[in-house]
């Protein structure tokens, strides 16, 4: 396969996976009716999962964030965090990346969310996976 796609695992269980990613991408925009849900199905898909040291969400169907979508992106960020599991934000457009900036939580420091394609979250999440590895020594 060698290709940079990602797709639905449930819907192509020949794929390869990326080992110790989880990657997400909600099919509809974040918005304060369905920003809970969305997260909590992320969180449950975390919980099959073995060996996660990173999610990613791709934000590319989201335009704009209200404020629940906001305070639920803390929230799971806080969750993450809590379980020593890092978090990216990919595909983020930049009236999303201004709001998030404006929020200014120390959850999601900017450094966590670009406008970088999810390959790219990929490679900044592998990079930063052995830089973590090589410093603590194994």
């Amino acid at each position: 396969m060698g290709g940079h796609d990602y797709i639905d695992l449930d819907r192509h269980p020949e794929v390869r996976t990326v080992p110790g990613l989880l990657i997400a991408r909600p099919e509809a925009p974040l918005f304060f009716a369905n920003a809970e849900r969305i997260f909590a199905a992320i969180a449950a898909k975390l919980t099959q999962e073995r060996g996660v040291h990173t999610v990613i969400v791709s934000l590319e169907e989201s335009p704009d964030l209200d404020g629940t979508s906001i305070e639920v992106l803390q929230e799971f960020a806080r969750r993450l965090e809590a379980q020593d599991v890092s978090f990216l934000l990919a595909r983020v457009k930049d009236r999303v990346r201004d709001a998030l900036r404006s929020a200014n939580l120390a959850e999601l420091p900017e450094a966590h969310f670009a406008p970088w394609s999810v390959d790219d979250a990929v490679a900044a999440a592998q990079a930063q996976a052995l830089q973590q590895r090589s410093e603590g020594g194994g």
